[in-house]
């Protein structure tokens, strides 16, 4: 929080977006969505969360609306996060639902017994209020994501992203 305050005092025509995002990423396990897809594609059982809550946002709509906060010229502290709240096991059913993964493999589980080493708060909820009347549209929820991540699945998104991070992708 002090460092958004230091940005915000440094440059007060700064953005300071507070995300909560899910995606492929260059490795294939860095986020949420990663983390069910790689357990469940494969049939092994993953942990869900049934206590902790977020507002998670698709990377791609995460990109939209940074470009459309700078183009309207926003500053200011803005939570940059999806429309919907839900529980990480929630998260994890809709992504096995969305792919045809059993969600059965899906344990619902409390993050006090998740064996976490660093705590985290379990309310990770944010209003997105501000930011939906300054750009003046609806903030997209996490079922457009969760189809965008899946599209996006079924096109080998996954597997060219991590041919850049390998160095093996040809420029086209």
């Amino acid at each position: 929080l002090q460092g958004e305050v230091n940005v915000l005092s440094t440059n007060p025509t700064a953005i300071v977006a507070r995300v909560n995002f899910f995606g492929w990423s260059l490795s294939g396990t860095r986020s949420l969505s990663e983390f069910f897809y790689n357990k469940l594609s494969t049939g092994q059982p993953a942990n869900g969360f049934t206590d902790v809550y977020f507002c998670p946002l698709f990377v791609g709509d995460l990109a939209r609306l940074l470009i459309q906060m700078l183009e309207k010229g926003l500053s200011g502290l803005y939570h940059t996060v999806g429309a919907e709240a839900l529980s990480k096991f929630d998260f994890g059913v809709r992504i096995a639902r969305q792919f045809g993964f059993d969600e059965g493999l899906i344990r619902p589980i409390s993050v006090e017994k998740g064996g976490l080493t660093a705590r985290r708060s379990p309310n990770l909820r944010l209003s997105i209020h501000k930011l939906s009347t300054a750009l003046g549209q609806e903030i997209p929820g996490v079922s457009t994501g969760i189809a965008q991540f899946y599209a996006q699945a079924q096109q080998g998104y996954p597997q060219k992203m991590r041919s850049y991070q390998q160095g093996t992708s040809k420029s086209q």
